[in-house]
């Protein structure tokens, strides 16, 4: 039984452990990363610097001498010395003695402040050039020439001149230096050419590629960039009605071909007298065909270009953005026409599944109720795709059969990739259905995901996404270690040895408190 006067055991272990987080705090402060009152922020090497006048050479020599002598007097030391000195120097020594004394036992990190702030657009001011937006391209042939255009920005109060950078695959390829006062910010062009400069080769390689903006520190905005073959689609069959009707949509429609080794991406428009109506981009790979469909109205056409009238005829056609085209003429009508709700419908002939190599007749029987003519377009849809067209005059009362002679890769061609699956097929006209039914479409038994492209590898960006710019680079994450934040050094192994070490040394004193 321990006498009255020993102290209690938990009172020694409370002290032991109070003593060793005080011998380790200095440690892990340092193995955490915590930045020390004399950690500057260094200048990157490469960063160009504008010519200083002679004041600001003054005032750089100045802010140089302040930095040393603050560090001299930061000993015990040398601060004692220090303040000896006035009581048997002259006032003038005292004067230029106190100084570094002062500076030394109040704030360091005033002086490292005032270093800093002391030489605005000189080489001791802190680089901070920011890339704030990024306008770029995402598909290119190789020798086309672009144009990448950033904005760049000073978030400081000061001037400041940095390099920025163009970066293709890696590598900088070119750079501009930019000066910009506080708070101001400009537009950074860089005209290039999709060439084997880009990455030292004779020529660029079809792939995709990063590309992008960044400032001397690594930060900006990166792209990516697809190059494509410098092979073009070719494009045929041709579809769409003589006249198009005034009050309702009507579709056109043709079919892209691929004569390339590889998967090409182009943007195909319509266009009517000239002018771009509709536009949409369709990828195609090697050696297949897509078709590709545009549903448009009078309305649409007029919006475009308010010198098209009705009662006229001009040309239209289909548009590859290589300079493949297929076109014929079209009438806008002005009169109007019997609408799709005066058509009746019987003897309706739609298939109930789809296989490959099969072909399929879709028909239906049609009454004009109306006390106009109808002329109009009829089309088959699968999901809501068009798959093929036509038109057909109609007199009031009487009865025409509509008729399609369908091959499973007409479908194929409309609607990819397919999949064995329940879908909706109809027969409108403009937006109203005649009549519609479900269908089950079987995928190629052999090759079902032939028509699925598959994705590009793409590089990984090197340099720092901006998350506002670059969706992908909300969702990064950031190593950390046991006892540190997210971006902070972890513990090394030293320090982890020495908290082992002092571990034990615990265990053991509880253990000869604790024996008997």
């Amino acid at each position: 039984m321990p006498s009255d006067t020993e102290p209690p055991r938990t009172v020694l272990m409370l002290l032991c452990l109070v003593a060793v987080g005080v011998g380790l705090s200095p440690l892990a402060t340092a193995s955490m990363g915590v930045a020390s009152d004399n950690d500057t922020e260094p200048t990157p090497p490469d960063a160009d610097v504008p010519d200083h006048t002679a004041a600001q050479a003054q005032l750089s020599s100045t802010t140089d001498t302040a930095t040393e002598t603050a560090n001299t007097t930061t000993t015990p030391t040398t601060t004692t010395t220090a303040t000896s000195t006035p009581s048997q120097t002259p006032n003038t020594t005292a004067t230029a003695t106190r100084t570094p004394t002062r500076t030394a036992s109040s704030t360091p990190n005033t002086t490292a402040t005032a270093t800093r702030t002391t030489a605005p657009g000189t080489a001791d001011a802190p680089q901070g050039l920011t890339v704030a937006g990024l306008s770029a391209p995402e598909r290119l042939r190789p020798t086309e020439p672009y144009t990448v255009t950033a904005t760049v920005r000073n978030p400081a109060n000061e001037t400041r001149s940095e390099r920025i950078e163009y970066v293709f695959s890696g590598s900088t390829i070119t750079n501009r230096t930019v000066r910009l006062a506080g708070g101001a910010s400009r537009e950074v062009q860089f005209e290039l050419t999709a060439s084997g400069e880009l990455t030292g080769t004779e020529t660029v390689s079809t792939g995709t590629y990063v590309h992008g903006v960044r400032n001397a520190s690594g930060a900006g905005i990166p792209r990516y960039l697809r190059v494509t073959p410098d092979v073009d689609l070719a494009i045929e069959a041709f579809q769409a009605p003589a006249t198009a009707p005034g009050d309702r949509e009507f579709v056109v429609l043709a079919t892209v071909s691929n004569p390339a080794g590889t998967t090409i991406t182009r943007d195909v428009a319509y266009r009517l007298a000239g002018t771009t109506i509709s536009e949409k981009t369709i990828t195609v790979g090697s050696g297949e065909q897509r078709q590709v469909a545009f549903a448009v109205t009078t309305e649409q056409i007029e919006a475009a270009d308010s010198l098209i009238q009705r009662g006229r005829t001009y040309d239209h056609s289909i548009e590859t953005a290589g300079g493949a085209t297929v076109s014929d003429a079209i009438r806008l009508r002005s009169e109007p026409s019997a609408r799709a709700a005066a058509l009746t419908t019987r003897d309706v002939q739609l298939p109930s599944d789809l296989r490959e190599d099969t072909r399929y007749t879709v028909a239906v029987t049609v009454r004009n109720v109306g006390t106009t003519a109808f002329d109009g377009q009829f089309v088959y849809r699968l999901n809501g795709t068009a798959v093929a067209t036509q038109s057909r005059n109609i007199p009031s009362g009487q009865q025409r059969t509509i008729s399609f002679e369908i091959a499973y890769a007409d479908i194929e061609r409309a609607a990819q990739p397919l999949s064995t699956r329940t879908s909706t097929q109809s027969l409108t006209v403009g937006n109203a259905s005649l009549a519609s039914e479900d269908v089950t479409v079987h995928g190629r038994i052999a090759d079902t995901d032939r028509h699925t492209e598959s994705p590009t590898p793409r590089q990984a960006a090197n340099f720092t996404n901006d998350p506002a710019e670059d969706p992908e680079a909300s969702r990064a994450t950031c190593e950390r270690g046991f006892f540190s934040r997210c971006g902070e050094k972890a513990i090394d192994q030293m320090t982890l040895t020495l908290i082992g070490t002092l571990s034990s040394v615990v265990a053991i004193l509880y253990e000869m408190l604790s024996g008997t």
